[in-house]
């Protein structure tokens, strides 16, 4: 079996985070029907009470 990401849909996350059985979980599990895009997230080392969750750190990756 192959591994790979996992993407719920938002309308799922509550019925995902509150399954009770396999079957809940199972019928919450189906293919992405999209493109995924990517980020580059630059490593940010600064003072450890400086926030560092900064838009301007991601960078989108073309693809060609």
């Amino acid at each position: 079996m192959e591994k790979t990401d996992l993407i719920i849909a938002q309308k799922d996350e509550d019925a995902w985070l509150h399954a009770t059985n396999k079957d809940d979980i199972i019928s919450l599990i189906k293919p992405h029907d999209g493109e995924l895009g990517s980020h580059q997230v630059l490593r940010v080392t600064d003072a450890k009470l400086t926030d560092t969750n900064l838009p301007d750190i991601q960078k989108a990756i073309e693809v060609v």
